[in-house]
């Protein structure tokens, strides 16, 4: 695929084009418009050959101001960041836009090609349970499919771990990684997705097929002021478009607490029609599109789960003990019936997940 030029992106985010020169003028930027850009860096001192740093501002000092460490790349930033790199003499090209955070992912999207538009992936949010049911899932997906997970356990192609940071990478590293995932035949991911990653912008750009919510509870109220604002952090995934050429993911909403209900009942009256789980009854069974019937503990030490989807009995084995893993699992079974199976029955499917095993 051939990396776009600094023109394209600057049509892409109705940005303007800034050649500065020793000085700290703007020069003629003509020349500037048919670079090439080849990869992009959040990081000043990662940033490749040909690539792009992506300096955004910074609670205590503006990321422009690092330029100098990005060996002469192109550099995506705002008026305050263009201003800083005036300042400090910085002689390069320019790509100005209105907010660096909400361009991150696109831009980077743009210069890896678009990856995650090659492959079908599978968010998971809430406050527990992400990484198992991302195991879970991953795990009835590998028999059949080439297999990418990205959590907080880290990075996984196929069961091998890559190095990686954070739950959610930053866009630039996050669409480099699907990029990778892609040109190594890469059919399937599913990706852990945290309330910050959505506010910060950092999984926009990503082409999501399938998104799961699993539940709320009081956790990061350092960084949302109440739990309402953590709740519609969260409901981002479901409601808004991150890859803006492409439509809404298929949502898979677990129903068991208030926030699941009052997400379950915000998409329906969209028009939206979320397939809901419900373990306990609360939102009444025969209403949730997958709702547990029965658990019954067997001598082998493992739960066997019997629920209750289109009509019809799945039973399945759970390896891991816990109520609140039946519903990590009925998630991930949804999952992956909602991203189109595996061409295997459902209960060929959700018997792998007798020998789940998850790290930490």
């Amino acid at each position: 695929m051939k990396p776009p030029t600094l023109s394209a992106l600057a049509e892409l985010t109705g940005g303007r084009l800034v050649a500065l020169g020793e000085s700290g003028d703007p020069g003629d930027s003509s020349a500037a418009a048919g670079t090439v850009v080849a990869g992009a860096a959040i990081d000043a001192r990662s940033v490749p050959s040909g690539g792009m740093f992506m300096a955004v501002p910074g609670t205590r000092a503006h990321g422009a101001s690092y330029a100098d460490q990005s060996a002469g790349a192109s550099v995506l930033t705002d008026e305050a960041g263009l201003e800083v790199l005036r300042a400090d003499g910085v002689t390069t090209d320019v790509l100005v836009v209105d907010d660096c955070r909400a361009w991150l992912g696109p831009v980077s999207a743009e210069i890896n090609g678009h990856p995650s538009r090659s492959m079908t992936v599978i968010g998971v949010t809430g406050t527990s349970g992400k990484t198992t049911t991302s195991y879970m899932v991953e795990r009835m997906l590998l028999d059949d499919h080439s297999v990418g997970l990205i959590g907080t356990t880290g990075t996984r192609i196929n069961g091998t771990a890559v190095p990686t940071s954070l739950t959610t990478p930053e866009a630039p590293t996050l669409q480099a990684l699907f990029a990778r995932m892609r040109d190594e035949g890469v059919t399937h991911v599913v990706m852990e997705v945290s309330s910050h990653a959505l506010v910060m912008g950092r999984v926009r750009g990503v082409d999501f097929d399938v998104a799961a919510f699993t539940n709320l509870s009081r956790d990061h109220l350092d960084f949302h002021p109440t739990m309402q604002d953590y709740f519609e952090a969260k409901s981002l995934l479901f409601t808004t478009p991150q890859d803006p050429g492409a439509g809404l993911p298929a949502a898979v909403v677990c129903v068991d607490d208030e926030w699941g209900r009052s997400l379950a009942g915000t998409l329906s009256a969209s028009g939206t029609s979320p397939v809901t789980v419900s373990t306990t009854g609360a939102h009444g069974q025969d209403a949730a599109t997958w709702s547990v019937s029965s658990v019954e503990v067997g001598t082998d030490g493992l739960q066997h789960v019997t629920a209750v989807h289109a009509g019809q009995d799945v039973t399945f084995p759970v390896s891991l003990p816990g109520t609140f893993n039946v519903a990590n699992a009925t998630v991930a079974l949804a999952c992956v019936a909602a991203a189109g199976g595996t061409g295997e029955t459902e209960e060929t499917v959700a018997a792998k997940l007798g020998d789940v095993r998850v790290p930490g």
